[in-house]
């Protein structure tokens, strides 16, 4: 069967991805991408020989030396603290969540959330969707935003970190968009 084509068409893709940079002992991160592979053990093959322990928001740990994984896929939504004995960066590959099409539901009390925007926003915009709800927060150096007392130590929340959110009640976090 004879029929019209096209001309042939040649086009590279571009792999998507967020390098984390790590240091020394504790760190607090996220990411903004699906991982198109999501197991922890793949993620973290690269660095495997330089992570402790990589702990989620509800305890459940991933010790690639042990071969122990308690929190099996990467979750988009969450934050992720690691242990690293040396720095170090990896890179999580994939799809760009829409941050402002992608809502985290909290309820009263902590929560370990990721920050879905691919660039840095002052805290006090980027968490405006919960700003009645919200107590205070916190990153993975101990610095704080503490709206109640008019508290800003944070700054920015920045891609590729985790944030600690404490709640007074329940409230939908939708950050804006990018």
């Amino acid at each position: 069967i004879a029929g019209q084509w096209s001309e042939v068409w040649s086009f590279t893709t571009e792999l998507a991805s967020l390098e984390i940079s790590l240091n020394t002992g504790w760190n607090a991160i996220s990411s903004f991408f699906i991982p198109f592979t999501p197991n922890l053990f793949d993620i973290f093959s690269i660095i495997s020989n330089k992570v402790t322990v990589i702990k989620n928001g509800f305890g459940q740990i991933c010790v690639p030396a042990w071969g122990i994984n308690q929190i099996g896929d990467w979750n988009v939504l969450s934050g992720y603290q690691i242990n690293v004995t040396e720095n170090c960066s990896f890179y999580i590959s994939g799809e760009a969540v829409v941050p402002e099409s992608t809502p985290i539901q909290l309820f009263y009390g902590w929560h370990f959330v990721s920050y879905l925007r691919s660039n840095p926003m002052p805290i006090e915009f980027a968490l405006q969707s919960i700003a009645g709800n919200i107590i205070f927060a916190k990153n993975g150096i101990g610095n704080i935003y503490h709206p109640g007392f008019g508290i800003n130590t944070i700054g920015n929340m920045l891609p590729g970190q985790g944030y600690w959110i404490y709640m007074g009640s329940p409230a939908i976090l939708t950050y804006p968009e990018n």
